[in-house]
């Protein structure tokens, strides 16, 4: 057993020297003693990191005095904003109530009283004693003569123009329609031109 011991050890040692031997067997090295470190330092950090919950545990006025904690940094920073924006915004601010407008009530109005249409007086026909004056006569005034219409009195207004004036009753003859049997019925009704004005009567002397 010793004889094969010391054989395996002669290998080992003839290995390790031609590892050193070689190029890229101290690189090799220097790479497995910065692994090594790493290692070692990520056991360090463990080991603290296992460490700090019962210190905190153990004076947690002192943690939460001197550092505050992201949590309530974000809730502060929350709260804050909240507060900010609520008091910017002006429609978060309660609205007043509108006032009740009145209710009018329309006033109702007076109806117009209809004003009565006055009834026109019929005009007399003329008579010997009321007789019409065809110089001065309208047409709504010939249309009172009897057999005279609308036509006629426009015809009779138009030949008086056309002349001047009429001179005798029988003038009227030159308006078609009119005949002698007319003028006849017409003239004990009518007159050429007004009767001159009466005098007044003079006051004898001898009575006053």
């Amino acid at each position: 057993m010793t004889g094969r011991w010391q054989a395996v050890r002669a290998r080992l040692v003839e290995r390790v020297r031609t590892l050193a031997a070689a190029r890229w067997t101290k690189p090799a090295l220097r790479l497995l003693a910065a692994g090594a470190g790493v290692v070692l330092l990520a056991a360090i950090g463990r080991s603290a990191t296992a460490g700090m919950p019962a210190t905190a545990t153990a004076t947690p006025n002192a943690t939460s005095t001197s550092t505050p904690t992201p949590t309530s940094i974000s809730t502060s920073i929350s709260t804050s904003t909240s507060t900010s924006t609520s008091t910017s915004n002006p429609t978060s601010m309660p609205m007043p109530m509108p006032m009740p407008m009145p209710i009018l009530t329309p006033t109702p109005m007076p109806m117009p009283t209809p004003t009565p249409t006055p009834t026109p007086t019929p005009t007399p026909t003329p008579t010997p004693d009321s007789p019409l004056v065809l110089n001065l006569a309208t047409s709504e005034d010939l249309q009172r003569l009897p057999g005279i219409g609308p036509k006629k009195a426009d015809a009779i207004v138009a030949l008086r123009q056309r002349l001047g004036r009429f001179r005798q009753v029988e003038d009227l003859m030159k308006v078609k329609g009119i005949g002698r049997t007319t003028i006849k019925r017409l003239r004990p009704i009518v007159r050429v031109d007004a009767p001159p004005p009466q005098p007044a009567p003079v006051a004898d002397a001898s009575t006053a």
